[in-house]
């Protein structure tokens, strides 16, 4: 069965499905080595790991029972809005699609996501209006930011990070537009990035 969170302090009473980081990032990223945030809950907390764990082997090993799942999780619960990841990533090209046929099925959900996972996304030629992802260029302090590339720039936004006293890298300055969002910190009272389209700009995130 697989595991759903209903909120946290962070995104609030905004359900999220999650994968185990790393072993489903883009190996390329140098957070998947060092400095994962998503890797340190996972540390931290044996029973979110162990939930992240069997998420992961339903997806990877059989997804008709992952969307069979899910599709019955939100027939009854029907939330506004769901967070997809807040751990891990879209692994495969037939994982985000099952992600995609999902979204259809639910018109009235926005659904939401972060992605460096590059390659699969580019592989895919439709998102459906109520699936929202957003280009992560979020690294660790120890790293630059992470441009992501140009031709997906073009067709997504991107989630941006700067320090909590408002000052930025010179790349982040160099390429964040004049047309942006700032998050204000909680997904639920927040809600930048439930319909979020590259027409609506960029979104701003204080490092956290």
């Amino acid at each position: 069965m697989i595991s759903i969170s209903m909120s946290n302090t962070k995104m609030g009473c905004v359900p999220s499905f999650s994968l185990m980081p790393v072993v489903t990032c883009n190996k390329l990223m140098p957070c998947t080595s060092k400095g994962c945030y998503a890797a340190k809950i996972a540390r931290i907390r044996k029973s979110v790991a162990k939930a992240w764990k069997n998420n992961t082997t339903i997806c990877q090993h059989d997804l008709s029972l992952f969307k069979g799942q899910m599709i019955g999780w939100l027939t009854m619960y029907q939330p506004q809005a769901f967070r997809i990841h807040v751990g891990g990533d879209f692994f495969s090209v037939k994982y985000l699609l099952a992600w995609c046929d999902i979204a259809e099925r639910f018109p009235k959900v926005k659904f939401f996501a972060f992605t460096k996972q590059y390659n699969v996304l580019r592989s895919v030629n439709y998102i459906p209006k109520n699936l929202s992802i957003i280009l992560s260029a979020w690294l660790p302090s120890e790293f630059k930011v992470w441009l992501p590339p140009k031709d997906l720039r073009k067709r997504f936004p991107v989630a941006w990070i700067i320090n909590k006293d408002g000052s930025m890298s010179n790349e982040v300055a160099k390429y964040l537009s004049n047309k942006n969002d700032v998050c204000l910190g909680n997904c639920e009272t927040c809600g930048l990035c439930f319909k979020r389209k590259k027409k609506d700009g960029d979104i701003v995130f204080y490092k956290h």
